[in-house]
């Protein structure tokens, strides 16, 4: 198998998801569950393996999770000589905010005098994740640059576990058209994710608890319009696809007879209701 290689930026990404932001006793963390702790056991492969998003779900409570993996979002960044020199003068010689940059954080009395000295820089945000929806795996903080006219980010990762501190040091990556990633966003509703359902954008989702259980979009769909797994039932059995509608219920027939929603004696009784010919449906009990 040949090896991966990997780019400047998605290198520069996984050291400042493993890099050290410190303990404290008064901190959440206990011994090891700080973000870069567990970071630290992966490695860069393990990273670029995960899926860009994922989508999970609680078949208890009718809830849908999704999680955009820090480490493929800031991978849509770029380096420049810029950046690359800023970031070479990096280091912990900061507190809080520097004085050159009223409302940027992480940044180091020498990497700040770089930027002062060589380059028009005028600070356009300061922002944080943890203050605004985000999917995103892990909280960012970051502050929007223009230099020389261009568009750059600088950008913490939080490393720890108390989301008031524990971040790395500042890193300046180039922006393509004011965007951190070319198609990944940031966070979605509960809208935007039933429209990728409906274009077939996302075709099974994983079990929150057991990622070995995976359901179909169309169920999904349903369980979202309705109450009831009895419910979403009637509703795929109206509005599903053609296609689909076959094996989205008898997935779900399926589930319910396994987790003891009927017994198996009333199944041809249940899919009668249904309008279905037992004799169109398979169901094999796992």
């Amino acid at each position: 198998m040949a090896t991966q290689k990997f780019n400047k930026v998605q290198k520069l990404v996984y050291s400042m998801l493993t890099e050290n932001t410190g303990v404290h006793f008064l901190d959440s963390g206990f011994e090891n569950g700080r973000m870069w702790q567990r970071n630290g056991k992966k490695t860069i492969q393990d990273f670029y393996n995960e899926p860009e998003e994922l989508l999970t779900y609680d078949n208890t409570y009718n809830e849908i999770q999704r999680t955009v993996s820090v480490f493929h979002y800031l991978s849509g960044l770029d380096l420049d000589n810029i950046c690359e020199h800023f970031n070479k003068r990096q280091g912990k010689d900061w507190e809080g905010n520097n004085r050159a940059f009223v409302n940027c954080y992480g940044v180091s009395t020498e990497a700040s005098e770089f930027l002062q000295t060589k380059y028009e820089v005028e600070e356009d945000r300061t922002w944080n994740t943890y203050n605004g929806d985000s999917d995103l795996s892990q909280i960012l903080q970051g502050s929007n640059l223009t230099i020389d006219g261009e568009d750059y980010v600088l950008i913490q990762v939080h490393g720890g576990a108390d989301a008031r501190g524990g971040y790395t040091d500042a890193k300046l990556f180039k922006m393509n058209d004011y965007m951190i990633h070319e198609y990944l966003c940031e966070y979605k509703d509960s809208y935007e994710i039933k429209e990728d359902l409906r274009e077939g954008y996302i075709d099974n989702v994983v079990d929150y608890k057991d990622n070995t259980i995976s359901y179909r979009s169309s169920y999904i769909l349903a369980r979202m319009e309705t109450e009831t797994i009895y419910e979403a039932l009637d509703f795929m059995f109206q509005y599903c696809k053609d296609q689909d509608r076959l094996e989205a219920i008898q997935d779900t027939l399926k589930m319910l007879v396994n987790e003891g929603g009927f017994e198996l004696e009333d199944y041809h009784t249940k899919v009668k209701d249904f309008c279905f010919d037992p004799n169109q449906l398979s169901l094999e009990l796992v």
